[in-house]
C-alpha cells in the first residue's frame, strides 16, 4: 500500500491533484477541499503527502494530507460504519483533527451536524463508536478561545495553520499578531504571513 508521495505537483481538479514522482509516475490523489480554497497548495510545487489507500472492489484509490495527524483522523472516521472516504474527506475539510477529538469528547452533536452530509444521527454514531479510542480529555490540544468569537478568518487560518502540521499553541499568539496588525486580510493571506514569521523564527 501506498502511505506517503513526495514530488511536484501537476494538476489540479476539483477535489484530486496529480503528483508526479522522480520516477515519473503520476498519482492521481483525493485532497481535502480546503487545501484548495484556501490556497494551501499550488501546481509546480513540490509537495509531500501523507497517504491512505483504500481499495475497493472497482477501483483503488489515494486520499492525501499535508500531516500525518489528518491521515490518522481519516483512518479512524472510514472505520466507522457506514461512514465512507466522501464523508470523512467532507469532515476534514471542514474541521481540524483537534476539532473533531473535541467534538467527539464533549458529545458535541451540533458541532459535527455543521459539516454537509453529516446528519444528527451520523454524528451520534460518530461519537459513539470514536469516544472510545480518546483515553482522557488530556489526550486533546488545548484549545483557547479566539481573540474574537465572530472572526472567521481567525478560525480557517488557524485550521490550515494546524492542517499543515503546526500545533495549536506554536502559532496561535502569532496568527493572533498578525491579525491583530492586519485585521482585514483573507484567509490565505494571512496563513502566508504566520508562515513567514514561523520561518523566521527557525
Amino acid at each position: 500500500m501506498i502511505g506517503f508521495i513526495k514530488g511536484e505537483l501537476k494538476f489540479l481538479k476539483g477535489d484530486t491533484c496529480v503528483v508526479l514522482t522522480q520516477s515519473g509516475i503520476g498519482y492521481e490523489v483525493y485532497l481535502p477541499s480546503n487545501y484548495l480554497t484556501h490556497n494551501l497548495i499550488d501546481t509546480g510545487e513540490e509537495i509531500e503527502l501523507f497517504v491512505k489507500t483504500v481499495v475497493r472492489e472497482d477501483a483503488l484509490e489515494l486520499y492525501g494530507f499535508l500531516s500525518e495527524e489528518e491521515r490518522s483522523m481519516f483512518v479512524k472516521l472510514i472505520g466507522i460504519s457506514k461512514l465512507g472516504p466522501k464523508t470523512a474527506m467532507a469532515m476534514l475539510s471542514h474541521m481540524s483533527p483537534p476539532e473533531i477529538t473535541d467534538a467527539i469528547y464533549t458529545e458535541d452533536v451540533a458541532h459535527l451536524s455543521r459539516v454537509p452530509g453529516i446528519g444528527q444521527k451520523t454524528a451520534k454514531r460518530i461519537i459513539l463508536e470514536l469516544k472510545e479510542k480518546i483515553k482522557s480529555k488530556k489526550d486533546l490540544v488545548p484549545r483557547k478561545n479566539l481573540p474574537r468569537s465572530e472572526d472567521r478568518t481567525f478560525s480557517d487560518a488557524l485550521s490550515g495553520l494546524i492542517n499543515l502540521g503546526y500545533r495549536e499553541e506554536e502559532v496561535y499568539d502569532k496568527l493572533k499578531q498578525v491579525l491583530d496588525l492586519e485585521p482585514d486580510l483573507m484567509v490565505e493571506e494571512t496563513i502566508r504571513k504566520v508562515l513567514k514569521e514561523m520561518t523566521k523564527l527557525r
